[in-house]
């Protein structure tokens, strides 16, 4: 599995309309029929209490036992006692997997962008114009591994969602379809005064119409809906939003005002006003008196939010360097709340996030030129971030205050002729300052940190299903590490007839990092690093270069993700790995 086949058609046309008056409109279709999915292999240490373990995630298989689809009113009937997974085999190698179900990954996408752009002389009129139309359909094996034991005897069902089987294999599917539609309007007047002055104003209108649908497969789901004389629309788990409407429009302006001839002072303010509306509902097991499907959740929601910037900017006269200037910046900026997927069942509204930035450094030039060095700071307070958790049964938004600061150095250097060097080093410190969650893959809250949120009386919190509520107050971001570095070399070298050849080296490393807010032991990520290399060959004077290149050529193959799913499958850890090495060729030509 992890196949490719994909191929993306794109135009680029300008067109002068007039002495001042330009049209730019640029055209993409995209389309994947490929066999990957989402996540590499299920990581478990099997567990007879949770099905796998909140303290380490080997290369096992959850204890089925523990599953909820085993635990359904006629999986004794239909299901052989015990783990069904008891002898099952999960190969040590995050490459490699034994799955049941093959998987797909179809995606279609076709974008549409107009820029018009009229030149007044002491003013610029901008029109952009935006279409985008995407339709998804993937499959993968949701219980990511091979049962060693079989049905107690044979069911009809549909284990991909689609095709209906007669079999004794015990299978489990997920097939996730969507649509989106969007189209956006964004009108902009900027001046273009000789004075110290000058202003942006504009508009936007957005708006976007999506559906999905989740359905999950399993023989026990399949059996006790026939068994139990429910229609067809039980045989499956559903999680379905069908539609989910989002419109947004808002006036914006940014203002400069150059206080000398080396200090620009910038404000800028939005008001934004969102509008949300969902139809959304969860289908287990779970009919009318009448037999019928449960009606759909419906909610809808909106906002009116200003927002805003002040910056300063100031040129410094230094001797050390040609070109030095710094700046500072205080703004605060929103995004807009929403329904969770499958309405109540599968978590209510999560409410919109606000984030207030103070961000600083400094840009320099050195050297006449053969050196860059830029650095900057910010600080962000987030209240109500929004964070994505994983439900009992499907995964949800909730909200958290957060604060986060850090610090970038970007360097640039020209050390000899035809050498150039370029390295990045980041540095960032995340906590969570408010964030009470229970952790489905740490549902009594037993491991390493874990702290239960207290009631008044000094009860321990719990949900209605029973997992311990944490208090995660000081606990790191997920997929945050503190230090990362990124490193680029390259060389020209000058052949015969002015033909040039450029080898590259770009090399990028992380260090530890947290794959869920719990921060649990089991949760870190291992520091991992890539190494890509290239080589060009281009002539200024020809219509034609050739670039050969290769991604990750030490074949690495670190884990960079890694999600908790729910009890339904037993709680094991889905693990995303780096993509193995990758090599290829591009040919540009110019016509």
């Amino acid at each position: 599995i992890d196949g490719r086949d994909s191929f993306s058609l794109r135009s680029s046309t300008r067109v002068e309309l007039g002495e001042n008056t330009e049209a730019n409109l640029v055209i993409q279709r995209f389309e994947e029929d490929s066999n990957r999915q989402n996540q590499t292999k299920g990581t478990c240490t099997k567990d007879p209490i949770f099905g796998c373990s909140p303290f380490s995630a080997g290369f096992e298989t959850p204890d089925s036992r523990t599953t909820i689809f085993q635990n359904l009113p006629a999986s004794g009937l239909l299901l052989p006692p015990g783990d069904y997974f008891a002898d099952s085999v999960n190969p040590a190698d995050f490459r490699t997997v034994n799955i049941d179900q093959e998987p797909e990954y179809m995606a279609e996408e076709t974008f549409v962008s107009l820029e018009l752009e009229h030149d007044f002389g002491d003013y610029v009129f901008t029109a952009v114009t935006g279409y985008q139309d995407t339709s998804t359909e993937n499959f993968a094996d949701f219980d990511r591994f091979v049962p060693s034991a079989t049905l107690n005897f044979p069911v009809t069902y549909r284990a991909d969602a689609q095709n209906e089987v007669t079999t004794t294999t015990i299978a489990s599917g997920r097939r996730d379809t969507g649509t989106a539609e969007q189209f956006s309007q964004e009108l902009r007047l900027a001046s273009e005064f000789d004075g110290p002055f000058n202003f942006v104003v504009g508009a936007y209108y957005f708006d976007y119409q999506s559906t999905t649908l989740v359905e999950i497969t399993h023989p026990a789901l399949a059996f006790t809906q026939q068994i139990a004389g429910f229609s067809e629309d039980f045989e499956i788990f559903t999680i379905e939003t069908n539609p989910l409407n989002t419109l947004s429009y808002a006036l914006f302006g940014q203002f400069y005002y150059d206080l000398s001839d080396r200090t620009t002072l910038t404000v800028g303010a939005r008001v934004s006003h969102d509008e949300k509306d969902i139809m959304t509902r969860q289908v287990f097991l779970d009919p009318l008196p009448d037999g019928s499907v449960r009606p759909f959740t419906e909610a809808e929601e909106e906002w009116d939010v200003p927002t805003g910037r002040i910056g300063i900017d100031h040129v410094l006269d230094l001797t050390f360097t040609d070109e030095t200037l710094i700046y500072g910046s205080i703004s605060r900026g929103y995004k807009a709340g929403g329904l969770n997927p499958g309405g109540p069942v599968g978590g209510e509204s999560f409410d919109p996030e606000y984030l207030n930035a103070l961000e600083f450094g400094s840009k320099n030039v050195l050297n006449g030129g053969r050196a860059i060095a830029n650095f900057s700071a910010f600080y962000y307070d987030y209240e109500g971030l929004q964070v994505g958790q994983v439900g009992e049964t499907s995964a949800i938004t909730v909200n958290a205050d957060a604060e986060i600061y850090g610090a970038e150095a970007e360097f640039q250097f020209l050390p000899a002729e035809n050498l150039a060097i370029d390295l990045n080093i980041a540095y960032l410190n995340t906590e969570l300052s408010a964030f009470e969650s229970a952790d489905q893959g740490d549902p009594l809250a037993q491991t390493a940190g874990a702290i239960p949120a207290l009631d008044a009386t000094g009860a321990v919190r719990t949900t209605a299903s029973g997992e311990v509520i944490q208090n995660l107050s000081g606990n790191a971001l997920p997929n945050s590490p503190e230090w990362s570095i990124r490193f680029g070399a390259q060389y020209d070298f000058e052949l015969n007839g002015g033909w040039m050849l450029t080898p590259r080296v770009d090399h990028y490393w992380q260090e530890d990092m947290f794959a869920t807010s719990f921060n649990k032991p089991s949760d870190v990520l291992d520091g991992w690093s890539q190494t890509d290399i290239q080589i060009g060959l281009t002539h200024p004077d020809k219509a034609w270069g050739v670039r050969g290149f290769a991604k990750n050529i030490f074949e690495n193959d670190d884990v960079i993700r890694r999600g908790q799913d729910g009890p339904l499958v037993g709680r094991f850890r889905s693990v995303t790995v780096l993509e193995p090495l990758l090599y290829g060729v591009e040919l540009n030509i110019d016509f």
